[in-house]
């Protein structure tokens, strides 16, 4: 087993829990995906093949990659929607609720249409929410940030992975007064990586913010899987293989329960 050098010094720690620096953090998070993104798209220019021709798991999503899994997606996303109509109504949203139980007949379609890949294609990471270990200096300042876990890595628009990891990572507050400059960011950072290979940005940020608004749903969905992970207990985690085997509709009604009991005790969901 190989171990990346930074990953052997003492001064790497998860990014899920740090109390300081917050922006300079999310703003490391940023330019690091920034710059994978950017590196894929010259890697497509480079070579003379499509990426998908010579690479046929980044064409690979993890719903559909055989016909057990496809029967699993079609209970699990409209169920996790269900979960999040449930829980959402219990918080006094009835419009979001309503919106989570008018989209769960078409849930599975909505998801698909949501990854079409159109002209933003990059190579993304695919879960890019805690997956990642900061290096800090002896001040502890953050000077480098690592992702771990790309076997959900695929080809998709860059507004994909954009949205996963924005909505995850960064708390309403902070979305709702710097998306802005963090879109801003990752567009600045784009271009300077093409740059420095002599070739043009070929997206307007006006572009990739459009871009990124139309994924938003993308992100929504997601949530509605993730959230009743998140906000369970330790002790009532529950392993998301367990889905596996037909037994998807009782994984789904089990993080139910476990969402609305921690609706009353997760100062998160109050």
């Amino acid at each position: 087993m190989s171990c990346h050098p930074a990953l052997t010094e003492t001064a790497v720690k998860n990014a899920l829990h740090y109390d300081k620096e917050e922006l300079c953090h999310h703003c490391d998070k940023c330019e690091k995906l920034t710059r994978l993104h950017a590196a894929s798209s010259l890697l497509r220019k480079k070579m003379k093949e499509d990426l998908v021709s010579r690479y046929s798991f980044l064409a690979w999503e993890w719903f559909i990659y055989n016909e057990e899994a496809r029967k699993e997606f079609k209970v699990l996303l409209p169920g996790s929607l269900m979960s999040s109509s449930t829980l959402t109504v219990l918080m006094g949203y009835g419009t979001v609720s309503e919106w989570f139980k008018d989209a769960t007949s078409r849930s599975c379609e909505i998801f698909e249409e949501q990854l079409k890949r159109g002209s933003f294609v990059v190579i993304g990471h695919g879960d890019c929410c805690t997956n990642m270990l900061f290096r800090y200096d002896a001040k502890e300042n953050p000077v480098e940030v690592l992702f771990l876990d790309f076997q959900l890595c695929r080809q998709a628009s860059l507004a994909v992975d954009l949205n996963y990891f924005l909505f995850s990572n960064f708390d309403r507050k902070d979305r709702k007064e710097k998306m802005g400059q963090y879109l801003s960011l990752y567009h600045s950072s784009f271009a300077k990586v093409l740059a420095s290979a002599s070739l043009t940005m070929p997206y307007t940020i006006e572009e990739i913010t459009k871009e990124f608004k139309r994924k938003n749903i993308y992100q929504i969905i997601c949530g509605s899987i993730l959230i009743p992970l998140l906000v369970s207990e330790t002790q009532e985690l529950i392993d998301f293989d367990s889905a596996s085997g037909g037994r998807a509709k009782n994984y789904v009604e089990e993080l139910r329960q476990n969402a609305i009991r921690m609706r009353v005790r997760s100062i998160v969901l109050r």
